[in-house]
């Protein structure tokens, strides 16, 4: 069966301001198409690579780059290529569920993650006869499990319908982008340069319902054939997050005593 298109791309429009963005949802996710002027730049202290694709073409199969993130030190540029994935071991690592920002639109919370696109920035065709500038997400898993994954858990032979592990026993898979029928992402180039977010993905926060925050979340995306994956890397990435711990108590009346209904006293933390 043909794959079904989300569009998500974004044109010069007469009739559409250039400030206002084009969102699309597919399976529940929230795609943002940035313009120059919203685009944020990667850096220290801004934006942390966590999957790299495109590591010199090596591992391209078909017009297409496939990819996992990980820091498990078997998943180098050269392995991942003779794996058939295209991983750079440069800007590709672990994150744990709760590395993830969470934004909440229309009183939905969901996961943001960024997306850099760096395609070529000509008006021609690929190999295949499609515009340069445009690009497909063909495959997008989202996996949870209890350790980061390795080489050995990917497969190569079904990675359509489940790119790690066999079951759900290790890795959990929280979201398809197939899970309803065969589907991809149409993505366009707008020219933001490479460094500076060209999407933002938002996956629903219920998706990881029950999940601990300390799992690991694995991407596995597949970029192309159709339009082919081309020029530079394809990188995803989140804003870095903090996290405050500590105790808080009960003070009313501001003296630096915790108080249990307003007596001072030694009272429970809450």
């Amino acid at each position: 069966m043909a794959e079904t298109y989300t569009d998500a791309r974004s044109f010069d429009d007469p009739n559409t301001p250039a400030i206002e963005p084009s969102i699309s949802t597919v399976e529940g996710l929230v795609i943002k198409h940035l313009n120059s002027t919203e685009a944020a730049t990667s850096g220290t202290g801004v934006y942390t690579p966590f999957l790299n694709q495109n590591a010199g073409g090596s591992g391209v199969v078909n017009y297409a780059s496939q990819g996992f993130n990980s820091e498990d030190s078997s998943i180098t540029s050269q392995a991942a290529a003779a794996a058939g994935l295209d991983v750079s071991d440069n800007g590709t690592t672990s994150i744990r569920l709760g590395d993830i920002p969470i934004v909440v639109i229309g009183g939905v919370s969901y996961y943001e993650v960024a997306l850099d696109i760096n395609e070529e920035n000509n008006a021609g065709f690929d190999a295949l006869g499609q515009p340069n500038r445009e690009l497909e997400i063909s495959e997008f898993q989202i996996y949870t499990s209890s350790r980061q994954a390795t080489l050995s858990d990917y497969n190569s032979a079904s990675y359509e319908t489940r790119a790690l592990g066999s079951d759900d026993s290790v890795f959990s898979l929280r979201f398809d982008l197939d899970a309803n029928g065969d589907k991809a992402i149409r993505l366009f180039d707008a020219g933001n340069g490479g460094g500076k977010d060209d999407y933002i993905i938002y996956v629903p926060v219920t998706q990881f319902a029950g999940v601990s925050t300390d799992s690991y979340f694995t991407l596995f995306t597949q970029f192309g054939p159709n339009p082919v994956e081309g020029a530079t890397a394809e990188e995803f990435r989140i804003q870095n997050t903090s996290q405050i711990t500590g105790t808080k108590f009960l003070d009313v009346n501001g003296d630096g005593i915790r108080q249990v209904n307003g007596a001072d006293g030694n009272a429970a933390t809450t």
